[in-house]
Parts: structure tokens; sequence; C-alpha cells
């Protein structure tokens, strides 16, 4: 009789939702995060059995403990074998948190809701549990505790937990249900329209009202920046999108952040191609470049650390004659660069230590060299100072160190390598304020970790600030079988 009353309620429940739009999302208004995963393309990418790495992480152990309580195999079997005919896998499933992170709710496709209405009525009256209707008849729902809730329509099946027992989980159910108040922001509507293996959708004004993540963003061990982001608060109501990809050899994260109270743009610049000229390419394993608009960068950390700074306060004691040369404080420092620094490292082979390069473009040479003439410890030629064990030089308004002497006399005398970085490479540096390249060489002797070389090829990542309140970061990883997935490579790689 129980089960009449329950079918015929579905029924009625059923023909009622069939009433609005499948082309609703459920995705409410109110969540902090978003996440979106392609099951089907991400478990045939990664070649795995999505049935099986389920099992694995979670139905296993489930229905071990269920079996031991309840004698129903027909329900551990729906769990451990017909993942895949219970739900559509070829659409996205869902990930969603709100109320700052306390609650959130796993949202999946249903397939065939007249089997998933028969087991979820098996398991509720096994469970000694009701089965209810919403008050607005939207969508049918247990309440396993306090805390958890399933809930589901003949479309979607949700999961929804609270952390805290204070929170009313049935709030989550209302939300996602609901046919008002979708989300909307243009950058989520972008999401939705894009085609990507998986993707999040992350609010960061939560980072500013709840007090777990302003707490430890507000600790000692984040200055200074808990000084530049959190106290002014420059996080708040900024997103971030991030889109994930996988083809054969390749895998890209893309990045966005989105924020209207922290506009980067004043100090964007295009990296100088002299901060690189002399950086030999052959055996090379990488760089790290940055190129900023140093004007705009020192007065930007003024405005959030203040006029005064003692980080220097040790140095300026020892070095007394920093102060007669104009040397105060850090800002002294930042204020006789011109924004462009690149790091780079190459094998030069026969068990030396590989070569390194640091230069940075200037604004007063005469400056700089009479600060480098109080912290050496001899010169060459009277222009190569030698500091901490590395050679530094000026030539053309940029300061090179570097770790020989023969690659500073090199500089001085104009001689370039005979081999260029990739040009490719390097113009993805050109207009990022931030970028990293590692070419994982398996001839190169700096890494000895043959596992990583031997599977991956390289790896970028790239910051751009795309316009006023918007920055964008690429992560590129290339492997070096170009016939599989990279998914599937990554995969194997961990596994191992």
């Amino acid at each position: 009789m129980k089960k009449s009353i329950l079918l015929f309620l579905i029924s009625i429940f059923t023909i009622y939702n069939s009433l609005f739009s499948y082309e609703n999302k459920y995705i409410p208004s109110n969540v902090n995060t978003v996440t979106s995963l392609n099951l089907s393309t991400l478990s045939d990418k990664a070649d795995i059995n999505l049935q099986e790495t389920l099992n694995n992480l979670f139905f296993n152990n489930y229905a071990d403990s269920y079996l031991e309580y309840r004698n129903d195999p027909d329900v551990v079997t729906a769990m451990t074998e017909r993942f895949e005919e219970l739900f559509d896998t070829t659409k996205d499933a869902k990930i969603i948190t709100y109320n700052n992170y306390n609650i959130f709710s796993i949202i999946l496709n249903i397939k065939n809701s007249l089997e998933m209405n028969k087991i979820l009525i098996k398991i509720a009256t096994q469970e000694d549990k009701l089965i209810s209707v919403s008050k607005d008849l939207k969508y049918i729902y247990i309440m396993l505790d306090e805390k958890t809730l399933l809930a589901w329509n003949d479309e979607v099946f949700t999961v929804s937990v609270s952390y805290d027992s204070s929170n009313n989980v049935l709030f989550a159910s209302d939300s996602i249900f609901s046919k008002d108040n979708r989300l909307e922001d243009k950058n989520f509507i972008d999401l939705l329209s894009s085609n990507n293996d998986a993707y999040n959708w992350i609010d960061l004004s939560a980072f500013s009202t709840n007090s777990y993540f302003r707490d430890i963003l507000a600790s000692d061990e984040f200055y200074p920046y808990n000084q530049l982001f959190v106290d002014k608060e420059a996080i708040y109501d900024g997103i971030v999108t991030a889109k994930y990809n996988f083809t054969n050899g390749n895998a890209n994260i893309k990045l966005d952040f989105y924020n209207t109270n922290f506009n980067l743009m004043s100090i964007k610049k295009e990296l100088s191609n002299k901060v690189y000229e002399y950086v030999n390419g052959q055996n090379n394993y990488g760089f790290l470049s940055f190129s900023f608009n140093i004007d705009e960068l020192t007065k930007e950390l003024k405005s959030k650390l203040g006029e005064e700074d003692n980080s220097l306060n040790d140095l300026l004691t020892e070095f007394p004659e920093l102060k007669d040369i104009g040397i105060k404080n850090i800002y002294s420092f930042l204020e006789l660069l011109d924004g462009d620094i690149f790091f780079s490292f190459w094998d030069i082979g026969e068990d030396n230590d590989p070569a390194m390069f640091i230069s940075a473009s200037v604004r007063n040479a005469n400056t700089i060299n009479m600060i480098l003439s109080v912290f050496s410890e001899y010169t060459i030629d009277d222009d190569i100072y030698l500091v901490g064990g590395n050679y530094l030089y000026i030539k053309d308004s940029i300061l090179y160190i570097v770790s020989y002497e023969n690659i500073a006399r090199e500089i001085k005398e104009g001689k370039l390598p005979e081999n260029k970085l990739d040009a490719n490479t390097l113009n993805n540096t050109k207009d990022n304020l931030f970028s990293f390249y590692m070419d994982l060489n398996p001839l190169l002797s700096l890494y000895g970790y043959d596992e990583y070389t031997e599977v991956f090829k390289d790896l970028g990542i790239y910051a751009k600030i795309i316009d006023s309140n918007h920055t964008q970061i690429n992560i590129d990883i290339n492997t070096r079988n170009k016939e599989e997935n990279a998914l599937k490579i990554i995969k194997l790689f961990m596994e191992y």
C-alpha cells in the first residue's frame, strides 16, 4: 500500500515537472562555486572504467556496509554495476557549494527515472526513512539524517551534505529545484556555452565573508599578501573560472580572474627583447620572466603597504654607504629597475654546474655600479663585479648576473650565443606579466628524475593581463607521446 501511494505521488510529480523546460541547468544564483565534470569524456580520455573508479572511491565501501544490516543485493547491484544505466554520463555532472562552503551538492543527470525511483523507494523503505514531496511539488527527497539529503525529479538526482548541523540542508534542494533565480553571471554563462572537459566557477566574495578563510589569509604567514589582498577587500566580488581540456599529447588549464576592485592594467608592460639576448638556447632548461610597469607597481605597493618600509634596516645598518647612494628602503631599489627580469639556466656539460643567467632592465647604471662596488668582493676589468660567487655586469641599461666569468666576458664583448631560445616559446612571454617555461630534456643533467623527463616534454605557465580587471593564466603540459591522450598519460604517471 505504501509503495502504491509513493508511486502515485511520483507520477503526479513527474507530470508537474515536465511542464518546465529541460534547459534549466539547476544552478541557483546563491552558489559559491560550481564544478562541472564531463564524466564520460574524462573517463574515455583517461582510459578508465567509470563504474570501477566510482566503486573504488565510494560505492564498494557503502555497499559492504549496507549489506551488513540489509539483505538486498539488488540495491548493491544498482550501485556497483549499473551507474551508467541509471545516470546519463554524457551530460556534465555538477558539484556546487553554498552558505560560504558549508553545504555542497552533487547533481547527476538521470537516464532511467523509473528504475531510479524504484531503487530509491527500496532504499528509503529499508532505511526506515520517509520519502517526501516538496511543498511546491518540484522534487522528491529522503532526509537520511540532519546533514544529508537525497533529492530528485525525473531529470536530475542530487546529494546535498551540510558540514554544520545548524544549516538546513533542505535549503540546498529548494535552491536547486527552484525555477527562479538561476545563476546568470556572464562568466558562468560563457562556461556553459563553451566546450570543456571540466570547469570551475568560483565566487571569491566567500573568502571575504567566511571567517575560516579570513583567519588563514589574515595570518602572519600570509604577510604581506594579507595587506595587499585581504585588508583592502581587493578580492571581494571577484570571480575565478578554470577550464580543463585534454588532447593527444597536451593538457591545458586556463584560469581567468575577474575583479572589479583590483585593476592590474596600469602595471601592464611588454617584455623587452634585450633581457634574453645573451641567453644560450642550447641545452637550456627553461626560463622565468617578469615584466611590469615599475612606477605603477611601486605606487600600488606604497598605497597597500605604506610609504615606510623597514625590511632593509639590517642591510642598511651593515652597509651605511648605501644611504649615501640614496638607498633608504626597498622602494629605492625598485625605482632603479625598469620592469623586466629574466632568469634562465643551461647545461654546459663536463659535470659542471649549470650556467645561471639573470638579467634585469635598469634606469640608472651609475647608481647601480656604485651599489655593486659596495657589495663586491673584487672587480674584473673594473666593471665586472664578483658578488656572492656570481659575476655582475651592466651593459646598455641591462644588469646581468651570471655564474661563470667567461659568460660575463662574452656579454661585455657583445658575443651572442650560437643557439637562441626558441622563438615560438619566447613569443608567449612578450605580453605576459609572468612567464615560466621548463624544457624537460632527458639528455640534460639537472633534473635526475628520469620518470619525469621520459614522460613529459615541457611545461609552460603564462600570466597575462587581458584588460581592466581581467587577468588570465595559461598552463600547458606537453607529453612526449603524441598518440595518447594527455589525461591518460598523466593518470598512468601518477599511478606509477
